[in-house]
């Protein structure tokens, strides 16, 4: 293992290579806290428990997630469980036969064949990784992979619009086909939290379907406090009861209507729209027809 780990360290040995990646780093699109964890991952400085135990400062240097040697390329890329997560990203990243040792070795890899990366939900992804990781060393509690992975995303959804003090919304309605009838991305000029934003695309996808005269709708999103709230399940919270309100009672005009619950990567056309919306005035709706968007990144007909 420590030859393995001497050798793959010589790929960082070109200091023209070693400044870009750094420019690259600090240039991500996210918080700063994440660029300056990125930064440490791959400089080698996180004290994982492989680090700690060649300082002498711990004894073991197993990863409590699976019990193997707790190395910066283990616990943010090769542990069992940290692959779950990257699977449950959008990112749809490339496996890697040989395991990296080093976290440093996975980046380099990982330019070399995706340059074009979500770098931002990359960085964030990993951060997000080592923040289970200390809740499961010190307090003995771990998140759901799925869970891991959202946070993540909405950590960078955040961050953009916060930036443009505002945040967006998407909405698609499709036909019991699957076929695009409507479509919408919106920017709202205030700085909502992601639970606010998810009860508002909700209240703005049943409007946009009364607008385009619809009598029978499914109402699906992944905001589970949202959808259980919507529902009547469960009561909302204070900040989002007036929009939950609102929503049910223009749901109410329509003959039937029901609202459920899916996974995120179900409703990844939805997210897309509402990332769409950052770069966008206020608001575009698409009717009978497919956003370029959705065609090109869901490769839909």
């Amino acid at each position: 293992m420590e030859g393995n780990h001497k050798a793959d360290r010589g790929c960082t040995s070109n200091s023209g290579k070693l400044r870009e990646l750094w420019r690259s780093i600090w240039g991500i699109q996210c918080q700063n806290r994440v660029k300056h964890f990125l930064w440490r991952a791959c400089k080698n400085i996180l004290p994982t428990n492989y680090n700690l135990k060649l300082r002498k400062v711990a004894i073991e240097d197993k990863c409590a997630l699976c019990g193997k040697s707790e190395s910066s390329g283990h616990i943010l890329w090769g542990c069992k469980f940290v692959v779950d997560v990257w699977k449950e990203t959008r990112l749809k990243l490339p496996r890697f036969q040989n395991l990296q040792h080093d976290f440093i070795n996975v980046v380099w890899r990982l330019r070399d064949v995706r340059s074009e990366q979500d770098w931002d939900c990359f960085a964030t992804t990993a951060w997000c990784l080592w923040k289970n990781r200390n809740s499961v060393k010190f307090k003995g509690r771990c998140k759901e992979s799925k869970a891991i992975a959202r946070e993540a995303e909405n950590l960078v959804e955040e961050f953009l619009f916060k930036e443009l003090n505002s945040c967006g919304i998407g909405v698609v309605i499709k036909n019991d086909e699957g076929q695009i009838m409507g479509a919408m991305s919106k920017k709202l000029d205030q700085p909502l939290g992601a639970l606010e934003v998810e009860a508002k695309a909700v209240e703005e996808g049943v409007l946009l379907a009364k607008d385009l005269g619809l009598r029978h709708i499914i109402i699906e999103g992944d905001a589970l406090t949202v959808m259980a709230a919507l529902s009547g399940h469960t009561s909302p919270p204070s900040s989002i009861q007036h929009i939950i309100a609102g929503a049910q009672l223009w749901a109410s005009s329509f003959s039937a209507w029901k609202s459920t619950h899916v996974r995120r990567n179900c409703n990844q056309a939805a997210h897309l729209m509402a990332r769409n919306a950052k770069s966008i005035f206020e608001c575009i709706i698409w009717v009978e027809d497919t956003p370029l968007l959705l065609s090109f990144k869901l490769h839909l007909k």
